[in-house]
């Protein structure tokens, strides 16, 4: 009698099972979807990418990216980040199926559904992973908080108000 024994799969590979394009995210193990961001997120996360780019491949600094883009942070957590940028010291880490390890820079833009996640366990994630530069806007509000990687430990490097200040790129995007 012939038996099959099924393999047990780990996150990573349960998550690349799903069709390309679904909204999910891994947080801490956990798997959530969600729809499409309203319409005020997608407007402001499209003038803060493009502004992006536009400085990163005029200076030829390395890659920006929006969401949907997998970010493979480590192995309980597979997070779409609204935006990254990832310097050209990091390209190697770039995949066919998205980024391995932390981006330089991330911006989160809240919705309702997400508040917690951004503010709180990706944070924390984002902290532990070594991001450099963290982001979480507003849209509502365009309130910005800047968090700068020191020493292993994220410090709120300011609080402002429609404008983001890298200090990695030592540039400001306003939106």
């Amino acid at each position: 009698m012939e038996r099959t024994i099924a393999k047990e799969l780990n996150v990573r590979e349960l998550y690349m099972l799903f069709p390309e394009s679904v909204p999910i995210q891994v947080i801490e193990n956990r798997f959530y979807m969600s729809p499409a961001p309203k319409r005020i997120h997608q407007k402001v996360s499209l003038k803060i990418a493009s502004q992006l780019l536009e400085y990163a491949e005029k200076n030829n600094l390395g890659e920006v990216y929006e969401a949907p883009f997998d970010v493979f942070l480590n192995d309980k957590n597979i997070y779409q980040p609204d935006i990254i940028f990832i310097s050209s010291a990091n390209l190697q880490h770039l995949t066919d199926t998205g980024f391995e390890g932390a981006p330089d820079l991330i911006v989160e833009i809240l919705s309702e559904s997400n508040k917690k996640d951004d503010l709180e366990t990706k944070k924390k994630v984002y902290e532990a992973c070594g991001v450099k530069e963290y982001f979480i806007v507003n849209p509502e509000t365009k309130a910005v908080l800047h968090y700068l990687l020191k020493d292993g430990k994220f410090s709120e490097a300011s609080l402002s108000e429609a404008v983001l200040q890298s200090q990695i790129l030592k540039h400001s995007v306003e939106f």
